[in-house]
Formats: structure tokens, C-alpha cells, sequence
């Protein structure tokens, strides 16, 4: 008979070495593949107008699909990434883009003033709600899904908590985002009256 620290250790060890076989598999083998002769380099495709958020996209390979939070794959596969001599790898990113448009069509008092002042946005609301710090994450993703339309059961759903508490998640960003009822409601009375709506430039 196996002891339980026997057993779970044998588990591990097979989940260990999936993982494993699929960074070999995907990350590896996969992207050997693209490597272009001439070069020794990767020439991904960058797409411009195929993912319906807006953002930049790439194919041949999918260099946005790469591990982050393994490990080995972060000891190993992201440093293979070298760029060529002369040039350096930027990372860039928008900054809370969208609590910014929200903040420059609706002049919310808290979320601007949190912009102003240089804080990190989601851990104010985060912390504002009585939430712990690790709850930020989840807290981000309800308050993007609050402002695109979202509602108890979406936020209970994907948060894994029950109505009520979904309920008081969104009680408690609206004493803070006074703007949220009154910038979707304004949204969806123009969508109603008009058949459409605007951006910005009034596209």
C-alpha cells in the first residue's frame, strides 16, 4: 500500500511532467518551426484589424501565447526571445486605457482623482471596498465588466460568489463610481432613440 504523502507526490510528479511536455511540445518544437533560414530569426505576422477589442494581434506564430508565470518556461523558453543586434525589446502597455475613456467621457470625480494623483487605480477600488490585496485582479475584472454592461449574474458567475454578494460588489463600486448608472444608462437611451452609437469622434 502507498502512503498519502507517497501517492500525492506521484501526482505531482505526472502533472510535473505534462506540463513539461506541453512547453517542449507548444514552445519549443513549435516555434523551431517558424524559424526563418535566412535569419535564424522569428517573423511573426502582426494583425491590425482582426481582434474585435481593437488591439494588435499576431499569427505565424502566436507570439502573445508565450508562458509567464511558469518557472522553467521564464528560466528557459522567454529569454530564447533575443533581439537582434542594435535594437532592444520595449515593453509597453496602456495604462488603465479604459478607466481613462470612461474617466474623460463621464469626469467621475474618484476614478480621475485617483488618475491624477498617480494611484494604481484598481488597487484603490480594491482597497476602497474593504477587499483584500489579493482580491485586486478579481476586482478589476468586475469593475471592466460593470462599465460594459454587466450585472449581478455575470459578476457572481465569474467570480464564483453568490448573488448577494454580487449585489454588494456593485453597491459598493457605485458609492464610489457615482457615474457608472448614469453614463449606461445615457449609453443605452442613445442606442434605444438612435439605433446606434458613437465613439469619441463621433464615429
Amino acid at each position: 500500500e502507498l502512503g498519502l504523502g507517497e501517492v500525492t507526490s506521484g501526482i505531482d510528479t505526472i502533472l510535473r511532467m505534462r506540463g513539461l511536455t506541453k512547453l517542449r511540445g507548444t514552445y519549443i518544437t513549435g516555434l523551431k518551426r517558424w524559424i526563418w533560414p535566412s535569419d535564424s530569426r522569428i517573423h511573426a505576422q502582426i494583425n491590425q484589424a482582426t481582434v474585435k477589442s481593437g488591439r494588435l494581434s499576431y499569427s505565424n506564430p502566436n507570439l502573445q501565447n508565450q508562458p509567464s508565470h511558469d518557472p522553467w518556461a521564464m528560466a528557459g523558453i522567454r529569454r530564447a526571445f533575443i533581439a537582434r543586434p542594435g535594437y532592444l525589446w520595449v515593453k509597453m502597455d496602456y495604462n488603465q486605457l479604459e478607466v481613462r475613456i470612461w474617466c474623460d467621457f463621464t469626469h467621475d470625480p474618484f476614478l480621475t482623482n485617483a488618475i491624477l494623483s498617480g494611484l494604481d487605480l484598481h488597487g484603490t477600488m480594491n482597497a476602497a471596498l474593504g477587499r483584500p490585496p489579493t482580491s485586486r485582479d478579481v476586482t478589476k475584472s468586475g469593475v471592466f465588466e460593470l462599465f460594459y454592461g454587466g450585472n449581478e449574474y455575470s459578476i457572481a458567475g465569474h467570480q464564483g460568489i453568490g448573488l448577494t454578494e454580487a449585489r454588494e460588489f456593485i453597491a459598493g463600486v457605485k458609492k464610489y463610481v457615482t457615474t457608472l448608472d448614469l453614463y449606461r444608462n445615457w449609453i443605452k437611451d442613445n442606442l434605444e432613440a438612435r439605433g446606434e452609437v458613437e465613439t469619441r469622434f463621433g464615429m
